[in-house]
Parts: C-alpha cells; sequence; structure tokens
C-alpha cells in the first residue's frame, strides 16, 4: 500500500529500509519526488516482509528505481507507459565498439526483470485500492438506502 509522504512516519519508513546501505542510495531517494520515493520505500518494504532480500539487492533495485524516475523527470510510477520503460532500457545500451563482450546485457535483463516485477506490484496495489474504494462507496450508498 502506498501512503502519502506528508503522512507521518515516511522518515521512519525510510530509515528501515536504508539501514546498511551506503548514503549513496539516500541521497537517490531524496533527490526524486516524494510521490515516488513513497511508492519505492513501500515497494521495498513489502520486498523485506516476502523475500529479505540482501542489502545488495535492496540497494540495486532503489537505485535501478530512483535512476527510472530521474530519467522520466520525476513522473509518477503509476503513470510511466511501457514505451517510457523501453526507453530508459534502452538507453542502458551500449554499442558493439564500447563493449565487444556484450556484457551490458546482463544489466538490461536485470534491469527488465526488476521493472516487471515492481510494475506488476504497483498494477495490483491500484486494483486492490479501486476495489477497496467502490467497496467503500457501495456500503456507504447501501447504508444510506436503509
Amino acid at each position: 500500500m502506498t501512503r502519502n509522504p506528508a503522512e507521518g512516519g515516511f522518515d521512519a519508513r525510510l530509515s528501515t529500509i536504508i539501514k546498511g546501505l551506503n548514503n549513496e542510495i539516500l541521497n537517490g531517494l531524496r533527490s526524486i519526488s516524494k510521490e515516488n520515493a513513497s511508492i519505492i520505500v513501500d515497494y521495498i518494504s513489502a520486498m523485506i516482509t516476502e523475500i529479505n532480500p540482501s542489502d545488495s539487492y535492496k540497494g540495486s533495485t532503489i537505485h535501478l528505481l530512483y535512476s527510472l524516475s530521474k530519467y522520466n523527470k520525476n513522473k509518477s510510477f503509476r503513470f510511466i507507459t511501457r514505451d517510457e520503460v523501453i526507453s530508459f532500457l534502452n538507453a542502458r545500451r551500449k554499442p558493439e565498439s564500447s563493449d565487444p563482450l556484450h556484457k551490458w546485457i546482463g544489466t538490461y535483463n536485470l534491469y527488465r526483470v526488476c521493472l516487471s516485477k515492481t510494475r506488476r506490484s504497483l498494477i495490483y496495489t491500484s486494483i486492490s485500492k479501486d476495489t477497496a474504494k467502490v467497496s467503500e462507496e457501495y456500503s456507504a450508498n447501501h447504508n444510506n438506502m436503509s
């Protein structure tokens, strides 16, 4: 669940997820929009609960997501299109002359998988929020009819 960054507790949640990570990660999160930073914090918090990732995996995931945010000029993750994600990934490609062993492909594939998981998580979070909202509206309207 994504929380409003203005809500109390954002700094506490932020400090929990960056524990064990270097200051570059914290600075990166502070360099993007509060909305996207909050989405990243919520995503990493859920990841910690579900799979207990290593500090390295958390750090690389956060780095990837704040890089995506910066690349798209802090556009909300909820509104970033598939084409914008592909553009971000394609910007990581390297020409044959600078990378004859094609090492960029491993990074590209890692980014692709991570972004796919993140996008799915955001979609399901949005669906569950919309379902909850519809349920609340139905209950309110139904109770008013009695």
